[in-house]
């Protein structure tokens, strides 16, 4: 187990510093390619547990759902860890992050021997397994929330307890007017000690006192446990609530105008509850007890996924809290839209890439549980062609499930709402905020409720499109986004992508390129048309040495086939869509994310 920077990156610092504010400038490295670690040669699968595979016909995903389809899809796609959104103890406030007890399941996604039985399925192909890790809050049906109730030693102090501020007559006043994030008041008074405790999220989500070693020490033993148990490392949410400004002053406010309003209100711009600089140390902390466990036990890296959505400076001073971590990128998701340029897709990737401290790895996230689904904000003709950028980009890619098939979000009815924080607006509002359409189920066929379940009734309605938009259908086909996402993983196996430099081109208004290259091996252009209309791209200037480049791999709505050649000197594109070219056959590592990239088959060319 090593408790240093990870040097893998060291060839890609030479590529980025090179390319900081040079755009298009062809950066190269050499031929010392150091081992990479297996997070950044694996791609990553986010799985929601609630609709992935329902087991027993009760219309929710479980363990036994998982048990019977992840292993064996992850492996056929090429995917190389996978993390899974909450499935402990809950009273399912806000389904999962709202846990009762961090050391057993919820019994509607199963027990800790179908865990076991998982786990072992999973590295049994060679597949690392993360779970999502809350620390920030439990439930308020957590055992040391109702002691704490209760002014039980140690557990009085275990949350962030203030007197009232006063009172309104009878009614006591919050200590200040801090929000929580489903915008309501981030303290509820408890009677029973006379006294506001606070929660950044629902009332039904006590904030942790980090301020106490012994909340510390609690969560300390609770990763403890599970690295135990076998995980492969973690997924550590709402990272930046962890600390709070103890003098607790008020927060700034402004006026806005709400989606559908029609009159201002006052916004509370959360300030002095998030962001605080004990937060990176906590994180350093964490670092140290899974490298204490691994250092005694198998010597395997664990690594750390660190959710933030903050700032870019205090996003990116998460890469310094450690080895084997990364801060999520979610730029591709807050930064980009329906209208936006090649040169803006351009600047988001740069910024990220520009603003890593030595030694950080990039990575990219395209959909997740807390947004709409890439096929809305950006549109469903450019599914290839975002998987391909996010995958064949320097660093690691990120797959949200569903993503493999181009999945779109479903039209959620007020009636079939379960997200509180749509909940929270109303029939009126809900749309604008809610969460829902981007968590339903996955479509696995044409069947019952898309073969998610025996049940026609599922948690969240299955959308519509399920009857020609499925796994099953899409892995049968010639060409579909499932066979596309599984083609690029492989080739994102090759040198030119696990080591090589790149070099980003605008093209024209709506067309960009990046080109990833490598000494004594073949280079790759990826082209991506996001205008609705036909584009003539011109890649004489990005491969200024060849005429013509081969089709490695085409985007479903392109006019190209695998092996057609196109002229460097200029060649029509369909709308959104998107090649992958190369100059020559590249040689491809086998699909197993076993496979390390030092490992190369010399007898598969594609």
């Amino acid at each position: 187990m090593k408790t240093s920077r990870n040097t893998g990156w060291l060839c890609w610092a030479v590529c980025i510093c090179s390319f900081v504010g040079v755009l298009g400038q062809d950066v190269g490295i050499g031929q010392d390619l150091p081992q990479l670690e297996w997070w950044q040669t694996s791609v990553f699968y986010h799985l929601y547990p609630r609709s992935f595979k329902d087991s027993n016909g009760d219309g929710v995903g479980d363990l036994k759902g998982m048990i019977e389809k992840l292993p064996e899809h992850l492996h056929d796609l090429g995917i190389g860890a996978v993390w899974l959104s909450p499935i402990f103890k809950s009273p399912m406030k806000d389904f999962g992050y709202d846990i009762a007890d961090y050391l057993t399941f919820e019994p509607v996604f199963g027990d800790l021997d179908d865990f076991d039985k998982l786990k072992e399925r999973l590295h049994a192909l060679g597949i690392k397994l993360l779970l999502d890790f809350v620390p920030n809050h439990t439930s308020d049906r957590h055992e040391w929330f109702q002691k704490s109730l209760a002014k039980l030693a140690p557990y009085d102090n275990f949350y962030v307890w203030r007197d009232p501020k006063g009172y309104n007559g009878s009614q006591p006043i919050p200590p200040n007017n801090w929000v929580n994030q489903f915008k309501g008041p981030a303290w509820t008074f408890a009677p029973q000690r006379n006294q506001f405790y606070l929660h950044n999220f629902l009332p039904e989500q006590p904030d942790l006192n980090y301020n106490s070693p012994d909340v510390q020490e609690a969560i300390n033993d609770v990763l403890r446990y599970w690295l135990k148990r076998g995980v492969d490392g973690f997924r550590i949410d709402a990272v930046p609530y962890l600390y709070e400004d103890t003098s607790f002053q008020d927060d700034p406010t402004e006026e806005v105008m709400l989606p559908g309003s029609t009159t201002p209100t006052i916004d509370v711009i959360t300030t002095y509850a998030r962001d605080r600089p004990q937060s990176y140390d906590q994180v350093r902390e964490w670092r140290r007890i899974i490298d204490e466990h691994s250092n005694k036990t198998d010597k395997q890296n664990k690594f750390m996924f660190i959710e933030a959505y903050a700032t870019l400076n205090q996003t990116m001073q998460f890469y310094n809290c450690g080895h084997d971590l990364m801060p999520f990128n979610f730029f591709l998701i807050t930064q980009l839209n329906t209208t936006s340029t090649a040169q803006q897709f351009v600047d988001v990737i740069e910024t990220w890439i520009n603003n890593m401290p030595e030694g950080g790895w990039p990575n990219w996230v395209l959909d997740n549980h807390d947004n709409p689904r890439s096929t809305t904000r950006l549109g469903p003709g450019l599914v290839d062609a975002l998987n391909a950028l996010i995958l064949l980009l320097p660093g690691t890619g990120l797959i949200y499930y569903g993503q493999e098939i181009g999945m779109e979000d479903t039209d959620v009815q007020w009636e079939d709402v379960q997200d509180p924080f749509g909940q929270n607006f109303g029939p009126v509002l809900f749309k604008k905020f809610y969460r829902d359409p981007e968590r339903s189920p996955l479509q696995w066929n044409n069947g019952v409720s898309a073969g998610f379940s025996s049940n026609p009734k599922t948690w969240l309605p299955v959308n519509p499109n399920f009857y020609y938009l499925n796994v099953e259908a899409q892995k049968k086909a010639e060409v579909s986004h499932y066979n596309i996402v599984k083609r690029l993983i492989q080739l994102r196996g090759t040198k030119v992508f696990q080591h090589g430099g790149f070099s980003m081109h605008v093209l024209g208004k709506y067309v960009l390129a990046f080109k990833r290259f490598l000494e004594n091996e073949p280079p790759c252009v990826v082209v991506i048309n996001l205008s609705p209309y036909q584009e003539v791209v011109d890649l004489s200037q990005v491969l200024t040495r060849e005429s013509s480049l081969s089709v490695h791999t085409a985007s479903v709505n392109s006019e190209y086939k695998i092996g057609n050649k196109v002229p460097t000197s200029g060649f029509p594109m369909r709308p959104k869509s998107s090649l992958v070219l190369t100059t020559t056959p590249i040689q491809m590592q086998q699909a197993s994310p076993s496979t390390n990239s030092a490992t190369w088959l010399s007898n598969t060319m594609l």
